[in-house]
């Protein structure tokens, strides 16, 4: 089985989902063209009004 601990160093989990998919990623328990990786990957950072501003993505270094 696979077994991944996370901390994320600012306390706030707006980063972890895109983590958690990279590493799944890269161990091979979750294939990158899976939608819920593709929605975890890449998720988009939203304002007050819900319009977006931006995009959380995982490092590179995460997934190689």
């Amino acid at each position: 089985g696979l077994g991944i601990a996370l901390k994320i160093d600012d306390g706030n989990s707006r980063g972890s989902e895109a983590a958690i998919a990279a590493l799944l990623a890269r161990h091979g328990a979750l294939e990158r063209n899976n939608p819920t990786y593709i929605a975890l990957a890449d998720a988009p950072i939203l304002n007050r009004r819900g319009y977006a501003h931006g995009h959380m993505r995982a490092a590179e270094a995460l997934l190689s």
